[in-house]
């Protein structure tokens, strides 16, 4: 369509979603853009077999599509129900947990590591360490694993529990990177800590608690964790990996993910509906879950002083989103997704594909940009 024609059409969307309506899994109409995704994915499939993009506002999803293939050298193709991996956009799930967990008495977000692991040999840089300190990234844990705790991890059983609790005791027993609170590292042994807290506090797998406490109040059915692909089955979308210029898949099982004990840090998966769903809490209007939009708000806020991390998103300033925009980006290597959350116009957009390629992230975060200008282009209009 010419422009003018589309951005007519946009505002009138705009215009009947704007509010926000009851119940967080209801399927409200929604532009379809899958057509338009695979004109756009056309000539780009040896870098991105697969594409899937939802835009949202209060009302729920304004637009969504999926383009594509599920894996290089098959015909089957996505579809909109179709899961993809989210990496470490998982992270601000973990954050939302342990909010809602603080809303029930659980924890607090004060609560230390030596409060909850009272059977761990923590290293005395770390007794400071709080739940608060895990989220944000400042606990003071290093960057990545060390390569002997990782490799223990993979040789191990895949019990989450397990697992978590052997990455707590090798990562805690060392000294911090620095005095918790006082500065900041990225890292998934810190969240997958604040996971072991989680469930060591409610006595069930970190897994079973995020599904009851935050996947079923969304109604995001289709949430789970690994490789979203069955093995032997092309039923969802499969990672690639780049391979000497050539994209390959990967099988989902065993090598298609990280081990288990970092779930809370990066191993979800789910559909873009429910991934849309999710991104929908931060907007005015969220229902679902049983937090207040001033205990949302605190989920976005820095912990340190102008910093630019807050619990799972970074923080950054962006004249179409009239000023503080929050984003996270994902990936275990052979998926990589995106979402950025714009409180103060009420939009957000998530966006995921089946490659881990880098020329893939700049295909997508292209493609993320298109649909952020319509947006800010429809804003114009119906201002």
């Amino acid at each position: 369509f010419p422009l003018i024609i589309r951005l007519a059409f946009l505002s009138i969307v705009h215009c009947l979603f704007f509010f926000p309506l009851s119940g967080a899994g209801l399927e409200e109409p929604f532009e379809t853009i899958s057509e338009e995704l695979s004109l756009l994915l056309s000539g780009k499939e040896n870098i991105c077999p697969a594409i899937s993009i939802a835009t949202i506002n209060p009302g729920g999803i304004s637009s969504l599509g999926a383009a594509g293939m599920r894996k290089i050298g098959n015909t089957e193709k996505v579809e909109l129900d179709d899961k993809f991996h989210l990496g470490s956009c998982t992270k601000s799930m973990t954050a939302v947990l342990g909010a809602i967990l603080v809303k029930e008495g659980l924890l607090k977000w004060d609560t230390k590591v030596v409060d909850v692991f009272e059977d761990i040999d923590i290293h005395p840089g770390y007794h400071n360490a709080t739940l608060l300190n895990l989220l944000g990234n400042t606990a003071g844990c290093p960057k990545k694993v060390p390569a002997s705790l990782w490799s223990k991890l993979w040789s191990m059983e895949p019990d989450p529990i397990r697992q978590r609790r052997n990455l707590a005791v090798g990562i805690l027993k060392m000294q911090p990177c620095f005095k918790p609170g006082t500065s900041y590292e990225y890292s998934n042994a810190g969240f997958a800590i604040a996971g072991h807290m989680m469930e060591k506090s409610a006595g069930i797998a970190f897994e079973e608690l995020i599904v009851e406490k935050l996947f079923k109040p969304l109604e995001m059915h289709s949430a789970g964790f690994g490789p979203p692909a069955t093995r032997g089955k092309i039923d969802h979308p499969y990672g690639h990996l780049e391979k000497n210029s050539q994209l390959l898949s990967v099988d989902p099982h065993p090598m298609g993910d990280n081990p288990v004990a970092i779930t809370p840090a990066g191993r979800v998966h789910c559909s873009i509906k429910d991934f849309a769903k999710f991104a929908r809490l931060f907007l005015s209007g969220h229902e679902g879950i049983n937090l207040t939009s001033n205990e949302i708000k605190f989920l976005l806020k820095a912990d340190l002083p102008n910093h630019n991390y807050a619990k799972g998103f970074f923080i950054v300033n962006r004249d179409w989103g009239k000023g503080n925009v929050y984003m996270h980006t994902g990936s275990n290597t052979m998926f990589y997704s995106v979402m950025w959350i714009a409180p103060k116009i009420d939009f957000a957009i998530v966006a995921a594909c089946n490659s881990g390629d880098r020329k893939a992230y700049e295909f997508m975060d292209s493609i993320v940009w298109k649909y952020i200008q319509e947006f800010k282009y429809e804003l114009i209009i119906t201002e």
